[in-house]
């Protein structure tokens, strides 16, 4: 089973901590949130991880060989931001098996396994992990469901506000090679955005609890125990 981890995006809505390094890279409780997502993966024994990389690079590698898990990660550059629909097609070409594809700037810790095998049992060709939301946030793609618990609607990113709670998409799914059809690259660029909302009927969701979602500088600041403000943080490192 393959991992494909995307950790390729400038993320300007956490500046300024993301005028240095990637999202990906910014440590909560003194580990960079890569870490806490390889070392969960390895948890639920997933061991094979296409990283997805582009904005610092080098951070990147040099941050990968302090790891000293069990997960063999495959860093893949993009010199140009290839979007995530084209990087599915890219780098599940070839491949017979079912792929995870994540988010990397997101936290994770549920139960993967437990995903996969509903995934598996209910042949699906894509089951979409789906969290819960106190209040609205501009950042976030809500998942409408059905009184059944099946999609009814998919709103990327909405402009109004929501009530709360409401479901959205959490940035991870599996994904059956066969829903790689479904990727047009005339229409898609962003396969969160223009792809799960052009194939929402074939899309099945599945609940999880505990996922963390940071998309804010402020909201960082709260969460993360390294530094205790942005003024901390910025201590011996001139901005440009």
């Amino acid at each position: 089973m393959n991992v494909i981890m995307f950790c390729a995006g400038l993320n300007p809505e956490l500046r300024p901590f993301t005028d240095y390094k990637p999202k990906c890279l910014l440590p909560i409780n003194k580990k960079s949130i890569l870490f806490h997502n390889l070392d969960w993966l390895e948890r639920q024994n997933f061991k094979n991880v296409t990283l997805i990389q582009s904005f610092c690079a080098p951070q990147m590698e040099l941050e990968l060989k302090k790891y000293k898990g069990s997960v063999n990660v495959r860093p893949m550059t993009e010199k140009i931001l290839l979007g995530t629909a084209k990087g599915i097609l890219d780098y599940t070409l070839g491949d017979d098996d079912d792929v995870i594809i994540m988010n990397g700037d997101n936290i994770y810790d549920f139960d993967l396994k437990k995903m996969y095998d509903f995934h598996q049992k209910s042949r699906n060709s894509c089951t979409l992990g789906i969290h819960d939301v106190k209040k609205g946030e501009k950042h976030k793609s809500v998942v409408k469901l059905t009184e059944h618990g099946m999609i009814e609607n998919y709103i990327p990113r909405p402009t109004f506000k929501f009530k709360a709670p409401t479901a959205v998409n959490a940035g991870i799914c599996v994904l059956n090679p066969k829903f790689r059809q479904k990727i047009n690259l005339r229409r898609d660029h962003d396969f969160w955005i223009h792809t799960l909302k052009r194939n929402s009927d074939d899309i099945y969701p599945f609940r999880i609890n505990g996922v963390t979602c940071i998309d804010s500088a402020d909201e960082y600041a709260r969460i993360n125990d390294t530094y205790s403000s942005i003024d901390h943080f910025f201590l011996g490192h001139e901005r440009y």
